[in-house]
């Protein structure tokens, strides 16, 4: 009975373990409140994602502009859309022209990481003409919010480092998880589920025992 109850305090370890192993996927996109600006009725939504390699893809949806109309946009650095807080031009994107109905879209590719993009200090703005010498005033702005893109880390749980009876410690470079990744969902529920196995195996012969 001892020996089975070592096996399964191992077999908890070790799903402990497995589970303070799995790591939370970074954010790769998030949405922006196209505001209007100076009464002008222009609003919407866009969204910034990663793009992979050094990346990142803003998509901007507005309505509300004057039909046929095109209008230069661009990402700036800004702790807002407030009078003052709106600085320099980090990158321009591609404009955005409306259709009859004052609708429009617009999607571009910048040569900015996501992160750098989304650390909270960046926000998009729409002007109101085709180039930036005609667009003397923003017409919709949108303050990108700060995303969660720190690389995943591991839990660091403390587990009983005892093994089992009539078993050798791994030797390195031969265990299935050398490489540093988390044992799946699937190993974890097997060596979980041979552990309640052994447990019964071990009351039934307690039982037997005491008959």
């Amino acid at each position: 009975m001892k020996l089975v109850a070592r096996i399964a305090a191992f077999t908890s370890a070790a799903v402990i373990l497995g589970l303070s192993q799995t790591a939370v996927a970074a954010q790769e996109q998030v949405s922006v409140v196209m505001e209007a600006q100076v009464d002008k009725g222009v609003s919407g939504s866009a969204t910034v994602s990663a793009a992979g390699g050094g990346e990142t893809e803003v998509t901007i949806l507005l309505s509300g502009m004057e039909p046929d109309s095109s209008h230069v946009n661009h990402i700036h650095e800004a702790s807002g859309c407030e009078e003052g807080e709106v600085e320099g031009i980090v990158e321009q994107l591609t404009n955005i022209d409306a259709d009859a109905t004052g609708e429009g879209s617009a999607t571009t590719s910048v040569g900015l990481d996501f992160a750098t993009v989304t650390d909270g200090n960046h926000v998009l703005v729409v002007r109101d003409g085709a180039t930036l010498e005609e667009g003397s005033f923003a017409i919709s702005c949108g303050v990108i919010p700060a995303a969660d893109v720190e690389s995943p880390t591991e839990v660091a749980t403390d587990v009983p480092t005892e093994e089992p009876p009539g078993m050798n410690p791994p030797t390195a470079g031969t265990g299935p998880f050398d490489d540093g990744s988390a044992p799946s969902a699937t190993v974890i529920a097997a060596v979980l589920l041979a552990g309640v196995v052994l447990l019964g195996i071990g009351w039934t012969s307690r039982e037997r025992g005491h008959r």
